[in-house]
């Protein structure tokens, strides 16, 4: 039987491994997580491998700490360790984890960010320390399982040494320390207990495992708890002295050493939830395609290489054919102008490559920003992004695209609550993704559930001249941080910290029409609507109530920038009283609804509403 038991066992560990390396898609997408002083990190789809990768900052011994974690996405494997599997380490002192680090260096990082999606997935933290602005940037490609890594260094003083230092815990965490931990590289095998000496340029990979846990005997098996299987690591040579491991009966230490003046290094991490044998042969089999990753690629965004700003200029000229207004085209060359001096600063600049890179970058996104809504405007399409609530389906969305037509195309994302955290899936994450769309539509969705530089690139987003329309619910407003995030400055509401800001209207309040202009001169509307339940809020000065219910402000709009917002205090709590109706079970509501949505597109001129109307309808 326990023969029998084994055989199963390993058929399956063999089903597996050969599912990791079988139709490897082509496109690696990434979602930003996190927010403020939480964990701040991403998640990379579309790879053999999905890795979570993250930021943390908490406490530990009555003092705080920070911390990278390394998981499998579904948390079924974490040989590294979660709690702070690397750190880089500069003259002997760590630039993370650090006793009570936040009161000296307040912010978690200064950039953190996707840099592109796609053919491969590239993403980064920026920190700055004192000795050295300090760089992470994590590559994954579809054709490897590995994370690869590369940290490099923009010294401020005397750099003596330069190390990056990584723990894990393979097949799992032991109670009393007794792990028969082991190292196993293509030449040999070493055990606990006991430090090692590896030479990079012989021995360019190794594999961390435990022979007492290993994951071949079916007792071992823990599916879906964490610290499960083996965990791998690559190295390339350039650049690296030279890598000590130590194994103990409890964790693993591994610290790689960078050459005499060297300041950067490439190296791969691995979690592997198999057994010892399996992973050394997915190893053997890995090696040679990470190396030859590793030495090829540049861990450089395609955007840098590939700008061209004659090209970018005969765009411009396009645009003024279409009629793009003089304003916008203005600002284009202006945008343009600076990416080509920050691209020429970035080719004789080589003493702060990371400084000069990331401006040459920032100077890209900001053209990049203004050249894709000025896209979106000469374009006949409508494209609304809708992040769905619990409860979305009752704003009927959907049905405004069947009233629009053609001309109207709606993609989406869903709000998620589970124990791994919130969020919405699906959400765009890069510019690119971003700018496509003319509106962006929250309806009843938690803002802790989206990551910092998610929230600020939509305020740049609507900056710019996109529009978004915000509706209430039991997650959003009061009940989220909305109040403390980058939304909190476009909304025409202000948000106090009450969490219980929901109140029932008066069975005699209705809503009312107390702003004319806007959408509102064209949208259909009756007198007997009610929202039974709404949120108690406050509108800004630059603020202007449209829709009152009962004399309390319920729907304002508020011009950001070059961007239109719409905010309803509204949710979807109660029920109408006689002769009323509730405002979403309206049956004009959706064409209510695409009056907003053409309005804060930005794309409709007042003036020529109904020949806008006629035009996208198309």
């Amino acid at each position: 039987m326990r023969l029998n038991r084994l055989v199963i066992s390993c058929f399956i560990e063999m089903v597996l491994v050969s599912v990791v390396f079988a139709d490897e898609p082509a496109r690696v997408d990434v979602t930003m997580m996190g927010k403020g002083n939480e964990s701040c990190g991403f998640v990379f789809k579309g790879c053999p491998f999905p890795y979570a990768v993250s930021l943390w900052e908490g406490p530990s011994g009555g003092k705080i700490y920070r911390g990278l974690t390394l998981r499998h996405a579904l948390n079924l494997c974490n040989a590294w360790y979660m709690s702070g599997f690397m750190e880089v380490a500069l003259n002997g002192k760590n630039v993370l984890s650090v006793p009570n680090i936040h009161e000296k260096y307040p912010l978690l990082f200064e950039h953190y960010e996707v840099l592109e999606t796609g053919k491969r997935a590239l993403v980064q933290y920026i920190w700055e320390r004192d000795e050295a602005t300090v760089r992470l940037r994590f590559l994954v490609r579809p054709e490897s399982r590995a994370l690869m890594v590369e940290t490099t260094i923009e010294p401020k003083t005397t750099i003596t040494d330069f190390h990056v230092n990584a723990l894990c815990f393979p097949g799992a965490y032991t109670t009393k320390g007794d792990g028969e931990r082991r190292m196993k590289t293509a030449t040999r095998e070493e055990k606990s207990v006991g430090s090692y000496e590896v030479d990079p340029t012989k021995e360019n990979w190794m594999l961390f495992c435990d022979e007492k846990l290993d994951m071949a005997y079916p007792i071992n098996r823990r599916v879906g708890f964490s610290n499960n299987g083996c965990a791998g690591l690559y190295v390339f040579p350039d650049n690296m002295e030279k890598v000590n491991v130590r194994l103990e009966g409890y964790p693993i230490y591994i610290c790689m050493t960078a050459s005499n003046g060297a300041t950067r290094l490439r190296y791969a991490f691995d979690e592997l939830a198999f057994s010892n044998a399996a992973a050394f042969k997915i190893m053997q089999e890995e090696a040679p395609r990470v190396q030859k990753i590793l030495q090829e690629e540049t861990f450089q965004p395609a955007i840098l290489a590939g700008f061209n700003v004659d090209d970018e200029r005969k765009k411009l000229d396009e645009f003024k054919r279409q009629g793009i207004s003089r304003d916008r085209v203005k600002i284009l060359n202006q945008a343009l102008n600076a990416v080509q001096g920050k691209l020429a600063d970035l080719k004789w600049n080589s003493d702060k490559p990371i400084t000069a890179e990331q401006s040459a970058l920032d100077a890209i996104d900001f053209y990049r920003r203004q050249y894709l809504t000025a896209s979106r405007l000469v374009d006949k399409k409508m494209r609304v992004f809708e992040m769905r609530g619990p409860a979305f389906i009752k704003y009927r969305l959907a049905n405004t695209l069947k009233r629009a037509g053609k001309g109207f195309e709606l993609n989406g994302g869903y709000f998620f609550l589970s124990s791994q955290g919130r969020g919405v899936t699906d959400l765009p994450s890069t510019i690119d993704d971003l700018y496509k769309y003319d509106v962006v539509v929250m309806l009843d969705i938690d803002t802790r559930g989206l990551a910092t530089q998610s929230l600020q690139m939509l305020r740049q987003y609507v900056e710019v001249g996109g529009g978004l329309i915000v509706f209430g619910g039991y997650f959003s407003y009061s009940a989220s941080n909305i109040r403390e995030t980058p939304l909190a400055g476009i909304l025409p509401f202000g948000i106090d910290e009450n969490p219980f800001g929901l109140r029932q209207s008066p069975e005699t309040a209705t809503l009312a029409v107390t702003y004319k202009k806007a959408f509102l001169n064209h949208a259909p509307w009756i007198n007997n609507l009610v929202s039974p339940w709404y949120h108690d809020l406050k509108v800004k000065k630059d603020g202007q109530v449209v829709i009152s219910n009962g004399g309390v402000p319920w729907m304002a709009i508020k011009q950001a920038g070059k961007g239109r917002v719409i905010a309803s205090a509204g949710n979807l709590l109660g029920k109408a009283g006689k002769d009323k109706v509730v405002f979403y079970k309206w049956n004009e509501w959706p064409d209510f609804f695409w009056a907003m949505i053409q309005w804060s597109s930005g794309k409709c001129d007042l003036s020529v509403w109904e020949r806008c109307m006629k035009y996208l309808r198309r």
